[in-house]
């Protein structure tokens, strides 16, 4: 019986070309994460770790490819043989009917040389002409069949941008920041009523060695001594119905606005006074929780004390480098132009509205420049921010 059972040769060869295709993608596959993972900017050890890995399961997918590759050819040559073989006389010249057979596929690191057959070659690589025959205008970088390469990549299941990135790279990029864990307030961050009293003592003897800033820091409560007495009188005579006697005290309240443009808690050193107060202060507590952290031997609450204490010393010492006249200026001109309004107004109180309203907008300007210095001093402001956006070992979560 000289009768065999063959295959089907073009489903054989469908069969071929669907191999062929897959070690292609494979192909472009592996050689696109490994140039991403090479190229993108993460260092450290845990990076050398993670690329090791990656270039282990590379080359176990290029060892795929490769294998892939081999049996298209092979299934190719099958049916080649086939069809000579089911000639009618049964002879073959050797010539294959269905062109050549897959090429040799290269797995390594360099990209694969395409087109991998004649019939999908561009009409440039063919001999034919392009109609509008104009340059490229992507540069050399561009593909050379963009069309083809977005079909082979379409449905391509990719990896997520977390396993391309790696473990520090949010998903999705770009889009919104994870949810970040909430962080607490520090609430020993602020300085304890009783170091601060304690602190202005220090900030007190300090100075009292010094003759002429000995006597200045004295002027700073007594000036504030003498304006609650100012209006401690007003409010006596308002209450005793004896209003009309007000107006005699603006001399002495144009005296006491006028001086407190140098000694008022305005001034320029009032507020140096207070960046020292809470120097010495930020000083003493820190001490004091770094002594309790040690004692503890608990080096976490150590290392946020040190951070605390450094941020308390940043704010002070910006509270004295930014020290300046215009608040003091500004609100004592208004105070002295309110109390002007005020004596105005018992003869003529429509030519006082104008001076009351530009008491009040100088005194909202006065206190726009103060909130101003507040905000730029405001250390523990930065100390938070810093906690949210870069947190560090030591921090306490929530």
């Amino acid at each position: 019986m000289n009768t065999f059972w063959g295959s089907d040769t073009d489903a054989l060869t469908t069969v071929s070309e669907t191999f062929e295709h897959a070690a292609e993608r494979l192909g472009d596959l592996t050689t696109t994460l490994t140039d991403t993972a090479h190229t993108v900017p993460w260092i450290g050890p845990d990076a050398d770790d993670w690329r090791t890995l990656h270039d282990r399961m590379m080359e176990k997918a290029r060892e795929v490819g490769r294998e892939i590759a081999r049996l298209a050819r092979r299934l190719f040559e099958e049916s080649r043989e086939q069809e000579e073989c089911s000639r009618a006389d049964g002879s073959g010249d050797g010539s294959p009917t269905r062109g050549a057979p897959p090429p040799e596929r290269d797995f390594g690191n360099q990209p694969f040389t395409w087109p991998p057959r004649p019939g999908l070659m561009p009409r440039e690589a063919q001999g034919q002409r392009d109609p509008l025959d104009l340059p490229t205008i992507f540069g050399p970088m561009i593909h050379p069949d963009p069309i083809r390469l977005g079909e082979k990549l379409r449905g391509l299941p990719l990896p997520s941008l977390k396993e391309v990135w790696g473990p520090f790279q949010y998903e999705p990029l770009p889009g919104e920041p994870p949810p970040r864990e909430p962080v607490p307030r520090d609430d020993q961050y602020a300085l304890d009523p009783e170091t601060l009293e304690q602190a202005q003592k220090s900030r007190r003897k300090l100075l009292g060695a010094i003759p002429l800033a000995g006597t200045a820091q004295w002027l700073l409560p007594g000036h504030e001594i003498v304006g609650q007495a100012l209006d401690g009188v007003e409010r006596g005579l308002e209450s005793a119905g004896l209003g009309v006697l007000t107006p005699a005290l603006t001399g002495p309240k144009m005296m006491h606005s006028l001086s407190g443009i140098a000694i008022g808690e305005r001034s320029t050193f009032a507020q140096v006074v207070e960046g020292m107060d809470h120097g010495f202060a930020g000083a003493l507590q820190t001490t004091q929780e770094l002594s309790e952290a040690v004692g503890e031997r608990d080096a976490a609450a150590a290392a946020r004390a040190l951070e605390r204490g450094m941020y308390r010393q940043a704010g002070s010492g910006a509270e004295i480098l930014t020290a300046f006249a215009a608040p003091a200026v500004i609100g004592g001109a208004g105070e002295m132009i309110g109390h002007t309004a005020d004596v105005v107004e018992v003869a003529n109180p429509q030519a006082a509205a104008p001076l009351h309203r530009t008491a009040e907008e100088m005194e909202s300007v006065a206190s726009f420049l103060e909130e101003g210095r507040d905000r730029i001093t405001d250390a523990q402001a930065a100390y938070e921010l810093r906690r949210t956006y870069v947190p560090l070992p030591w921090d306490e979560r929530g």
